[in-house]
């Protein structure tokens, strides 16, 4: 059926569309190797070329998807622990504060409870840590969109 075959061909143009969309996009030399490759073989109508240089290509641009997917990770990784930081210095100096204000009129238990009180009102005003926080959950959506982008691969 000659509308079926259409389809096919429709769905197998648009699968490599994406495929060179993304090897555009790689640093990888073999992906832009083997991107240059299929496009000659789709030039020339070589089928068995086609599918090596598609199957190659596909290859390269998940394992460069791969590449992106261990650097965003890290990133998050490394945004996450500074926000960490910042939270555990300050709750550490509010602990001191409350320590010194009340000695021992409240419990170690109470003490902890007010000090993480206060650390939390006192990092509401803090713009290294607003900014922090910020560039942690922008890594953490740059790492979300790298797994998206990997999956589809």
């Amino acid at each position: 059926n000659p509308q079926e075959a259409a389809k096919g061909y429709k769905a197998q143009a648009k699968k490599n569309y994406k495929l060179m969309e993304a090897a555009a996009k790689s640093t990888s030399d073999k992906a832009q190797e083997s991107q240059m490759e299929l496009d000659n073989a789709i030039a020339s109508g070589n089928k068995d070329g086609i599918a090596k240089w598609e199957k190659e290509l596909a290859k390269e641009v998940k394992k460069d998807d791969t590449k992106k997917v261990k650097s965003a990770s890290k990133q998050a990784e490394k945004k996450n622990s500074k926000v960490k930081d910042l939270e555990k210095k300050a709750f550490e100096d509010e602990l001191k504060t409350v320590n010194s204000i009340h000695g021992k009129s409240k419990s170690k238990k109470e003490k902890e409870k007010l000090a993480k009180e206060w650390a939390k009102e006192s990092l509401k005003n803090d713009k290294g840590y607003k900014k922090a926080k910020n560039d942690a959950k922008k890594a953490k959506e740059a790492l979300e969109k790298a797994k998206k982008r990997l999956q589809r691969a």
